[in-house]
């Protein structure tokens, strides 16, 4: 599975969760909090997979 699908689909999924933690009576810190780590993890991995794409792309 690339990378780059990986990633995208965690964006996705956090910004469906964030809205439904909106909607739901949460902490607000604790929705920032998670909405920031799983933002944090999909950009690392769409960082990873462009890395590793250029990698890919000298080598050829």
């Amino acid at each position: 599975m690339p990378i780059f699908l990986i990633a995208g689909i965690i964006e996705f999924v956090t910004i469906i969760s964030f809205i439904f933690m909106l909607e739901s009576n949460l902490d607000f810190v604790l929705v920032v909090v998670v909405f920031l780590v799983l933002s944090m993890l999909s950009t690392t991995l769409f960082l990873v997979g462009i890395r590793k794409n250029n990698h890919y792309q000298k080598n050829k």
